[in-house]
């Protein structure tokens, strides 16, 4: 069901509802922009697509006349209630209200967890919503062992979405994401413009922007530029042989200072004599005078293997 703007203005009217800042509810208002995103996802009949910040449902009933079954998450209890009563007769469509920081992601036909709650992620927004008078809703999501992700998300909390589901034991096996521009760049940012975020995708996926939105795609118009990004997640991470603790370390360390030199981060934050690191950087292919922003992934990996085993 796609709805223009003066349609959804009408529904919110009628609901007494308006668009929560809060919540970045910025309603998809283009139908070719739609069409776009559909087929960046590439949905087919036996995918199982977990839909997040699904609205008023604009993705949602295309994505069921396309899938085999659509788990459509939705954090505004007047939406979600919306999406139960749009999608009742619809088994392919089962509405799940929350955040999706919040809920848990189970595998099917499975009793383990594979993500508890209690994900740092969630502190980004916590004093956003420190003001709820009533229990947050929490609840698990069942999925195949392969399934793909369509979200329109929160500017706020789209890299904190993102990563939480690099941390599942099951991940998708891509991801659609409605991002915000500035964002999107990041992640797919190359030397000599890297950044933890960048690094931190780019470990686990590979990242590509599809096109770009007019902000006059939504309703309310947003402030920014928005992009859709594919992520299509590696089967292995990009270092293999158990380094990811270390990766993310040095990783960290090394972007500490963005200012300073990638040795001097390094000496600071792993209190190593600078010849050690030179040594350290010769193996790596590393210049001496670097910055962490110049460091392509697979040099990260090979600087991680060389000083990770040092302890703090």
């Amino acid at each position: 069901m796609f709805y223009n703007a003066a349609q959804i203005k009408q529904m919110m009217n009628e609901g007494e509802m308006s668009p929560r800042k809060d919540l970045g509810q910025n309603f998809l208002i283009d139908r070719n922009m739609l069409e776009k995103i559909l087929h960046a996802a590439d949905v087919g009949r036996t995918d199982t697509v977990l839909e997040i910040g699904a609205g008023f449902g604009a993705i949602t009933g295309e994505l069921a006349k396309r899938a085999k079954k659509v788990v459509a998450v939705e954090f505004d209890r007047k939406l979600a209630e919306f999406l139960r009563e749009s999608y009742a007769g619809n088994a392919r469509v089962e509405v799940k209200e929350g955040d999706i920081l919040s809920l848990s992601i189970e595998h099917e036909n499975r009793e383990e967890l594979l993500c508890r709650s209690a994900s740092p992620a969630r502190l980004l927004i916590a004093n956003e919503r420190a003001g709820r008078k009533d229990n947050f809703r929490t609840a698990s999501i069942r999925v195949p062992e392969q399934y793909i992700i369509v979200a329109n998300l929160p500017y706020s909390i789209a890299t904190a979405v993102i990563k939480k589901f690099f941390s599942l034991a099951a991940k998708p096996s891509r991801m659609v994401v409605l991002a915000q521009e500035e964002v999107a760049r990041r992640i797919i940012a190359v030397p000599p413009a890297m950044s933890v975020l960048a690094v931190s995708v780019q470990f686990y996926a590979l990242p590509e922007i599809v096109f770009h939105l007019p902000q006059n795609c939504f309703w309310p118009v947003p402030s920014v530029g928005s992009s859709v990004l594919r992520i299509a997640i590696r089967r292995k991470p990009f270092c293999a042989g158990g380094h990811e603790r270390d990766f993310f370390r040095i990783v960290k360390i090394g972007f500490s200072a963005k200012r300073k030199q990638l040795k001097n981060n390094l000496k600071a934050g792993l209190k190593i004599s600078e010849e050690a690191i030179f040594a350290a950087f010769q193996k790596a292919g590393i210049a001496q005078n670097a910055r962490a922003q110049e460091i392509p992934i697979e040099t990260w990996c090979a600087l991680s293997r060389e000083l990770g085993g040092i302890s703090l």
